[in-house]
């Protein structure tokens, strides 16, 4: 057997050179060595990759092995990554050219080392003369700055408004020194458009008339029984907006109506209105803010406090005979996730002092008095707020007064068992599941449980004795079995009728001390 030749591949797989192939015959033994020195390429070039070097290799070569560059390729600059002798560790070097012959001419005597690799950039893209009009125009997008110095240039390059444009807000994004866009609003129907000049990289916008209204918004907030953000259309008046925010309410100053206007983005002007006499001829602007001042501070009947769940929570002021759903509407409403059956309304009880008093004085009802108390927040007004807000049932509304508190919880996600079973806690709820479902999950009964007095809290603050296992369980609901070694106290009548026990308290306790 003999060397009979020497095939380099890289001739065939890069260039499709096949001078050198040859006809294979029985026998033959084709032997492919080990790799020798390698080094990469990357970046801008049409194959990256690792290839293996020749004697000799060049910086040209690499590249002419790699596909060359792309269009995108820049020449200028190249950086080399090679690893230093003297400290083992890779340095950068980054290799400049004049130009493109430069380039060629100098990557030639640029000789490649083992474990090299070449980073090839990439030119940018950007384009640095234009400005872009974009919406509702004949031909919308990119405009040479230079044939294009104001708005009257554009319009006629861009084959002119569409007859469904809308005209009113024609809007220019500009780029300040902040790098932040400035908005610079046009109406294209009142002013020359040859005296807007443009900037290069301005961005105009321009809506259809059913667009605008999805993207222009005015405010009401004050005295209005709907306060909050409103959808813009054209020509719409003062009277239009409050009707759309519910109406004035009782104590609204109607005739020093407040307009912030945004001339700019940093020139604003507040104009007066009076409602009486401009509701139906005043026209609003895009992104107006109306404001509705009270005439009358001296119908403040107090403060009350609303957490949890609502748009605004804080302390707020509040009217003479103001309800609690007037209120709730009144600053923004709830959240996606308040739970509206179980809101907790709290008012303090001047009942509860006479509790106390009896608590303190009668030892011989000091237990009763004490399991009352802890069983049953006196504070707390129970209601069916799902029947007020759900159903608009104005029984279940109650008058507003100072001090009073509101918390909106969060939608539950559990289910409560507490007392005589042996497995006591919290239980992910389960849609339509019944009592039976969430007594098994804690263990079932104990021997001391008193299973015929089992009773239910309710999310609302309500109670339900049962001893139907079969019915239904309702987020947030706590079970509750009592043991017998408390039988002898009625826990749920101490719950429902605390009013009645109370009274018998105090006449027991009038008694004695007579």
């Amino acid at each position: 057997r003999r060397l009979y030749k020497t095939i380099d591949l890289y001739d065939l797989l890069i260039y499709g050179d096949k001078s050198d192939d040859i006809q294979l015959k029985k026998g033959d033994t084709i032997f492919v060595p080990k790799i020798a020195d390698t080094a990469a390429i990357k970046g801008e070039i049409k194959v990256p990759a690792i290839y293996e070097l020749k004697e000799n290799t060049t910086m040209y070569s690499l590249l002419a092995m790699s596909g060359k560059y792309t269009r995108n390729t820049y020449f200028r600059e190249v950086n080399l990554i090679r690893r230093s002798t003297d400290s083992d560790q890779f340095k950068l070097q980054t290799l400049t050219f004049k130009n493109y012959d430069d380039f060629i001419n100098t990557s030639k005597k640029i000789g490649i080392e083992n474990g090299d690799i070449i980073d090839i950039k990439a030119i940018s893209d950007q384009i640095d003369n234009w400005v872009n009009i974009e919406g509702d125009v004949l031909h919308p997008g990119l405009y040479e700055y230079g044939k294009v110095r104001n708005m009257q240039d554009l319009m006629e390059l861009s084959g002119g408004f569409n007859k469904t444009a809308y005209l009113d807000r024609v809007e220019i994004y500009r780029m300040t020194t902040s790098n932040r866009d400035e908005i610079i609003p046009v109406n294209a129907n009142e002013i020359d458009l040859k005296n807007v000049n443009l900037q290069m990289f301005d961005k105009i916008k321009v809506y259809s008339t059913s667009e605008q209204n999805k993207n222009y918004t005015l405010s009401v907030q004050g005295e209005v029984y709907n306060p909050g953000n409103f959808v813009y259309y054209q020509n719409m008046t003062l009277e239009d907006v409050v009707f759309k925010a519910g109406d004035f309410k009782y104590n609204a100053d109607k005739e020093k109506i407040h307009v912030m206007r945004k001339m700019t983005t940093s020139d604003n002007k507040i104009l007066e209105v009076s409602y009486s006499s401009e509701a139906k001829t005043f026209v609003l602007q895009p992104f107006d803010e109306i404001f509705v001042k009270s005439v009358r501070t001296y119908d403040v009947a107090g403060t009350v406090e609303i957490r949890g769940e609502t748009m605004q929570p804080g302390v707020y002021p509040i009217y003479k005979n103001e309800t609690l759903s007037m209120f709730i509407k009144r600053i923004g409403g709830f959240t996606d996730e308040a739970y509206i059956p179980g809101i907790e309304f709290y008012r303090t009880n001047k009942n509860l002092n006479l509790l106390q008093s009896i608590n303190k004085t009668s030892s011989s009802n000091e237990i009763l008095v004490q399991n009352i108390m802890s069983l049953s927040n006196f504070n707390r007004i129970r209601m069916d707020a799902g029947a007020l807000f759900y159903k608009n049932v104005l029984d279940e509304d109650l008058k507003l007064q100072d001090k009073d508190s509101i918390v909106i919880p969060p939608i539950p996600q559990t289910v409560g068992v507490v007392g005589g079973v042996y497995n006591q806690g919290m239980f992910v709820y389960k849609e339509n599941r019944n009592m039976q479902y969430y007594l098994n999950d804690a263990g079932l009964f104990r021997k001391d449980a008193d299973t015929n007095e089992t009773f239910v809290i309710h999310a609302d603050g309500t109670v339900s004795k049962t001893s139907d296992f079969g019915s239904v369980v309702l987020k947030g609901d706590i079970i509750v079995v009592p043991t017998r070694e408390t039988r002898e106290i009625d826990w749920v009548k101490s719950i429902l009728d605390w009013t009645q026990i109370i009274f018998n308290v105090a006449v027991t306790w009038k008694a004695i001390f007579q």
